[in-house]
């Protein structure tokens, strides 16, 4: 089972530059093929490029950065560099975000399939060292991003709508979900994806599925699936992810985490590469007088879960 750690959907107490760089060393020696950071807080790029420097194996992906609030070539010459940094190993992925977000901001959020479309466009050009010329409803980009050596970037994006799901098969390398369960994944996701990627010409996408995970039994069980949805409760308000928790057709947010004994974590996260996921991004949950030994325990389970 590929199961790669994702940090920053829960509160976490290694908020510290020091102390991601020490999980994500942490997590390498631990066997986990990879480590993914949300865009909120620390600078997950800085993060990466001081923690390549200290780590030789171990995947280092963004799950996902606002694409809007960075404009495509600072992004392109940030993650070539990091690329450089860490030899070959990051994956950037990035979404729209929300329209409160994104206003709250005062950036505008018309049409945002549209000029994430653009953005991809310009962005997959300057990552492959290309000089982009685009006059475009959103952008005018006339320029290349002037790191030379990095090797290819994976671009992934977030994607749950139909519009942005094809524009993940048709442009970028796969899509990072959050709160997408098996239905969903199976239905909608899965086939939306694979689709597009193959009436483009494109191999078959990468599909990670973002998800809640504490290995927890009795009280510690339900003290984890009441974090969870105090946490994920937040989550119905923002239109896209309230469809996906309409099309889980559960009557509790927190259900969309899969906690339980290891046997049933196992089985859960097995439901959603049954459903298409191609490997399982684990957010893991603290709960208890004891969040730190709680995530220790479901880490330490994890990692006896890896192929």
């Amino acid at each position: 089972m590929r199961i790669s750690l994702f940090a920053g959907p829960f509160p976490e107490p290694r908020s510290s530059v020091e102390g991601r760089v020490a999980a994500i060393v942490s997590a390498e020696r631990a066997g986990f093929p990879g480590y993914w950071l949300a865009g909120a807080g620390l600078d997950p790029l800085v993060v990466f490029a001081l923690a390549g420097r200290e780590t030789g194996r171990i995947e280092l992906g963004t799950a996902v950065l606002q694409a809007f609030t960075r404009h495509p070539v600072a992004l392109a010459q940030q993650a070539l560099t990091v690329q450089l940094a860490t030899s070959g190993r990051l994956a950037l992925g990035v979404g729209p975000s929300h329209a409160v977000g994104m206003e709250r901001l005062g950036i505008s959020y018309a049409r945002p399939a549209a000029r994430m479309a653009e953005y991809l466009l310009i962005l997959r050009g300057l990552l492959d060292g290309q000089t982009v010329d685009v006059d475009g409803e959103h952008f005018a980009v006339h320029a290349s991003a002037g790191v030379h050596g990095a090797g290819r970037v994976p671009l992934l994006i977030s994607a749950l709508a139909p519009r942005m799901l094809s524009l993940a098969g048709e442009l970028t390398d796969g899509t990072a979900t959050w709160l997408a369960g098996p239905r969903t994944l199976a239905e909608q996701i899965v086939p939306g994806i694979t689709t597009a990627a193959s009436n483009a010409g494109r191999p078959p996408p990468r599909i990670l599925a973002g998800v809640g995970v504490a290995v927890a039994d009795g009280g510690g069980g339900a003290a984890a699936r009441d974090a969870a949805t105090n946490h994920f409760t937040r989550y119905a308000s923002l239109p896209a992810y309230a469809r996906v928790i309409d099309s889980e057709r559960l009557g509790n947010p927190g259900e969309l985490a899969v906690i339980g004994t290891e046997a049933e974590v196992r089985a859960g996260l097995g439901r959603l590469l049954d459903a298409g996921a191609t490997e399982i991004l684990a957010a893991v949950i603290p709960y208890g007088d004891d969040p730190d030994a709680s995530r220790h325990r479901t880490e330490q389970a994890l990692a006896g879960m890896l192929d």
